[in-house]
């Protein structure tokens, strides 16, 4: 019986270290194989529209968490979702921490339940006087990347752009937009990387529509919606958890049942004889001879007088 608990300790522990978001973070970077930065300067907002596409390795224990950095200027993601392997785009689950390291920065903590997430936000550091832009993307640098590329979008009354470091590639897509490639490759943790972006706008205007707002980043999919439920899925390391604990509490006071000494069973009184049946004697009786009638003495067995046997 002592070794439940034994049994309860180890299921405890497999609930918590196999299912239970194992943390990314920066003291333990993690190398994914590939991320996709998007700048699309003035795109559906007078700011810098900026989206990162994250895949994870084909190994990764899901749920996981993934800490991303992003500037202390901006209030909040305006999307934050996991891409199927169908391509559909699911709101996940997600915080907003202070950067214990610098006060420049917000970290935004991912619990992924795909090998894809998507995260996007508005970046008001895209500078502006009259018809001047200047924006500087700085990679956060937490990550080891096996391939990095980062796009700029040419705003659609942009002109005289100027991108630094230069694009190694140009592209045209259905939007009739042009695009800017630039393929920075392996990337190391910590490795400081800008890329300085330089146009100007005479018009003013948004690239599109504000009511029709931004498409998805980079591939064409489904649009993560705010008002979407959030999938049961990444509610379940927490109720996993909870019954971990359990099994821990169970498991220590099974432990602390089975130290405890046994009861034994309480020993008769020393010092005490049996009690016995009191004797006529000492009772007080007084006999007489059932033959004669004489009395008796105290241990006599029959009779003084006729020799009958008392009774």
């Amino acid at each position: 019986m002592r070794r439940w608990w034994l049994w309860l300790a180890f299921g405890a522990l497999a609930v918590l270290g196999g299912f239970y978001p194992a943390r990314v973070w920066a003291a333990n970077p993690p190398t994914f194989p590939l991320v996709q930065v998007a700048l699309w300067p003035e795109y559906d907002r007078p700011e810098m529209l900026v989206m990162y596409i994250v895949h994870l390795p084909e190994d990764t224990a899901l749920p996981t968490e993934v800490a991303l950095r992003i500037p202390a200027r901006v209030e909040a993601p305006s999307a934050v979702a996991v891409r199927t392997a169908e391509g559909r785009l699911i709101n996940a689950e997600h915080r907003i921490e202070a950067d214990p390291t610098s006060p420049d920065w917000r970290v935004v903590v991912v619990t992924a339940t795909e090998l894809t997430l998507q995260v996007e936000y508005y970046d008001p550091g895209l500078e502006m006087q009259g018809a001047e832009r200047h924006f500087v993307y700085e990679w956060p640098g937490d990550w080891q990347v096996q391939n990095l590329t980062v796009e700029v979008q040419h705003p659609r009354t942009g002109v005289a752009i100027q991108i630094d470091p230069e694009p190694t590639r140009v592209e045209e897509r259905d939007d009739t937009l042009r695009y800017y490639l630039l393929e920075f490759g392996a990337v190391a943790p910590g490795e400081r990387l800008q890329v300085e972006v330089t146009y100007q706008n005479p018009t003013g205007e948004l690239s599109q529509s504000p009511m029709q707002g931004p498409p998805p980043a980079v591939e064409p999919t489904e649009s993560p919606s705010a008002g979407r439920p959030q999938p049961l899925v990444t509610f379940w390391p927490w109720a996993l958890a909870a019954v971990g604990v359990l099994l821990l509490v169970a498991a220590g006071w099974m432990y602390w049942q089975g130290a405890r000494p046994p009861r034994r069973p309480a020993a008769p009184p020393r010092g005490r004889a049996p009690r016995r049946k009191p004797t006529a004697e000492a009772a007080g009786e007084v006999r007489y001879c059932p033959q004669c009638g004489t009395r008796a003495r105290p241990g006599d067995r029959f009779c003084r007088i006729c020799g009958t046997p008392l009774r």
